[in-house]
């Protein structure tokens, strides 16, 4: 693995940081809504191949990463991830 574990993590994070709070209006709709073209673009310029482990490792990650902020944000309570908190 090129890549080192925490900056995966930090990475999953972040978009699903960014997915949460671009998709606002979105987020009343149940399931997560996947990579975007920009996330993709992220991975790669770190070293993360389209559909390799380390990819589908960030992707899960993510996607629960997601679930929590949403759901976390759903009852009330603060969902999003710091400031400089996620940062890659």
């Amino acid at each position: 693995m090129g890549v080192s574990l925490r900056r995966i993590i930090a990475l999953g994070v972040r978009i699903a940081d960014d997915l949460a709070a671009t998709s606002a209006a979105e987020a009343a709709a149940p399931g997560w809504p996947g990579f975007r073209e920009e996330d993709w673009g992220s991975l790669s310029r770190v070293g993360i191949e389209r559909w390799s482990a380390d990819a589908i490792f960030v992707e899960a990650l993510a996607r629960h990463a997601f679930e929590v902020i949403v759901s976390r944000e759903r009852a009330g309570g603060a969902g999003r991830v710091a400031p400089g908190r996620a940062t890659v």
